[in-house]
């Protein structure tokens, strides 16, 4: 299907969508086809379309470019010849305006306009291509012509005419030598001339540094035969022999007039206009992207004079006054280049600044620290600024101690600084603040433990407290857990304790940390005791002869033994140096002060017995 073809398909397609959808014409009484909320963002690039073709010659298709990244796609190509690109030997027509719509990724851009090509007769074929030469095989030339003589201060420059001389139209503009202006001269300007020179994209081949000419500038009011002073922006034809049809102008507008110092600045809108001013030339977003914004007239200069290079940027002034602001080198159809002031004049004032703070927290703690609010200074300009801290002053009823609150409830809670842009500001911080009562906390205590104790014998513990944090004292005397301590009830180590520490399991000190107990303890070894025991007494023995007396043993607890021989004290027995005649069956034996270790014994009994003490045999 030929382009042509599907360029009817389409404008028939849309005209049922706006059937059904009831499109409506926009302000200015042209069909609006640019509704795509994107393209204040997203734009189109046709460049490199060659001026002239032969007839029964081919034009070449000209050069898409998304300023997204993407590839154009889905091209629909309005005004080329009914033989698709191939040109009619026999057409009538003397020209083809070209334009194109297409999509950039997700985004429809329509009627996005490349220029015109002119139809000359059969010679040869189509013109020379959008290469790097000319059909001659010469290189690419660029030339800038039609730069007028004079101009007046205040009054716009108006634009040369540049030539590739491979037939495509010069793009990606960059122009050198005009004043802080652009295009339209400072009406405080002290140059006296301006020499401008260009660089320019012929299809593929960059050219630099092409002269355009000097024009000299005149004091406002004056005029000259050749086109100075306050010329329109490009309203008339060139000396190159451009088509007033094909003038072109623009205007810039931005939003609003007025703004604070450091407030954003969105981009003036730009709207391109045949040469009456009334007709647009199309609704799409004319060429931006090399665009010079200047301050023509206030002083100062722009934060960013590249920022408003997309409809969506931002730029800001640092200080208050009134700014006229120019722009130049927009692009208005065919890669023809526009200038124009911007209206309304920017009355930048100083910004306002107002002290908020947030709403206070809702609870707290009596003597746990209470976050503040957090307090913004807020400019008019959209600056905000935390002050410091040390400079607010807070204010509330009953008067609040953030680090260290008393239980209450606190109202009408309010802040005010003495520092930054907000000084002598005050702001009230919303809410009520209500302060509970701190919940009782409970401390485990220990004593002193005593200074002395002995193996086997029990020992005191040292007296443990549990004190809350209300006043109130208690003695825990169950669940205790002691460490680095002897077994109280019956110490069995001789040792030194000095790091005794104890937890406890019950009561309002469970799980507390452990305490430690004050002082050391030296348990010493326990004294040694003694026993005193008897052994066997004889079973017999002789009247008048002496009997040896039963063993009688000291034991010690340590496990030392002795025989005791002095201080013994017998009962039941006989007299064992000089025995009387009888019998002995319950002998016992005690000590006195004498007996040594086991002095001052009970009398115990002895082993054995009875003795028997018989007479001496007769006839002896």
């Amino acid at each position: 299907m030929s382009k042509t073809k599907k360029t009817f398909i389409y404008r028939a397609f849309i005209s049922m969508l706006c059937v059904l959808a009831s499109c409506s014409s926009d302000d200015s009484g042209s069909n609006d086809k640019h509704s795509s909320p994107s393209t204040a963002t997203v734009s189109l690039g046709c460049t490199g379309l060659q001026r002239n073709v032969a007839k029964g010659g081919t034009i070449e298709i000209p050069d898409l470019e998304c300023n997204n990244g993407r590839t154009a796609t889905d091209e629909i190509w309005y005004g080329i010849p009914d033989g698709n690109w191939e040109v009619d030997p026999n057409t009538n027509a003397t020209s083809y305006v070209i334009s194109v719509t297409a999509t950039c990724g997700s985004v429809e851009l329509l009627d996005v306009p490349c220029g015109k090509v002119n139809v000359t007769a059969a010679a040869g074929g189509s013109s020379s291509s959008r290469g790097g030469s000319s059909s001659s095989g010469t290189a690419v030339t660029l030339t800038c012509t039609g730069l007028k003589q004079s101009v007046a201060k205040g009054g716009t420059i108006a634009m040369p005419t540049l030539t590739c001389s491979n037939d495509v139209y010069a793009s990606e503009e960059t122009w050198t030598g005009l004043g802080s202006g652009g295009w339209i001269v400072n009406t405080n300007t002290s140059a006296t001339s301006y020499t401008i020179s260009v660089s320019a994209n012929c299809g593929s081949v960059r050219k630099t540094g092409v002269s355009c000419g000097t024009i000299a500038v005149t004091e406002a009011g004056s005029s000259s035969s050749t086109g100075g002073g306050s010329s329109s922006s490009r309203g008339s034809s060139s000396s190159a022999g451009s088509s007033s049809s094909w003038d072109r102008i623009i205007t810039c507008t931005f939003s609003k007039g007025t703004y604070a110092v450091g407030e954003d600045v969105l981009a003036p809108a730009i709207k391109c206009f045949e040469a009456d001013g009334i007709t647009p030339y199309t609704t799409s977003e004319p060429g931006r992207g090399n665009a010079n914004f200047t301050v023509a007239s206030g002083g100062g200069s722009l934060a960013n004079p590249t920022a408003w290079r997309t409809a969506s940027g931002v730029t800001t002034f640092n200080t208050p006054g009134t700014r006229t602001i120019a722009v130049s080198n927009v692009t208005c159809g065919s890669h023809q280049q526009r200038a124009a002031t911007c209206t309304p004049s920017l009355n930048i004032t100083a910004p306002t600044y107002m002290l908020t703070c947030v709403d206070v927290a809702s609870s707290g703690t009596a003597g746990i620290s209470i976050p503040k609010p957090a307090v913004t200074c807020t400019g008019s300009n959209g600056t905000t600024s935390t002050p410091v801290a040390t400079s607010l002053t807070w204010n509330s009823t009953p008067t609040l101690n953030w680090d260290t609150p008393t239980a209450g409830q606190y109202t009408g809670v309010t802040v005010s600084t003495t520092a930054g842009d907000c000084a002598s500001k005050t702001a009230t911080c919303g809410g009520t603040l209500t302060v509970g009562a701190a919940p009782v906390t409970y401390t485990l205590s220990c004593g002193d433990v005593p200074t002395t104790g002995t193996v086997g014998t029990e020992i005191t513990p040292p007296t443990v407290t549990c004190t809350g944090s209300d006043g109130t004292t208690s003695n825990v005397t169950t669940g205790l857990v002691w460490a680095d301590a002897p077994t109280w009830a019956n110490p069995v180590e001789a040792t030194t304790y000095s790091t005794i520490k104890v937890t406890t399991t019950a009561g309002n000190c469970a799980g507390k940390p452990a305490a430690s107990c004050g002082g050391t303890l030296t348990v010493g070894a326990a004294p040694v005791t003694y026993t005193l025991s008897c052994g066997a007494v004889p079973a017999t023995g002789t009247v008048g002869t002496p009997i040896t007396p039963p063993t009688v043993t000291c034991t010690g607890s340590d496990g030392t033994t002795s025989n005791v021989t002095t201080g013994l004290v017998w009962a039941d027995a006989p007299t064992w140096a000089t025995p009387e005649e009888g019998s002995y069956s319950a002998i016992k034996v005690s000590t006195n002060t004498t007996a040594g270790n086991c002095a001052s014994k009970s009398a115990v009994p002895c082993s054995g017995g009875p003795l028997v003490v018989a007479p001496t045999s007769s006839g002896d």
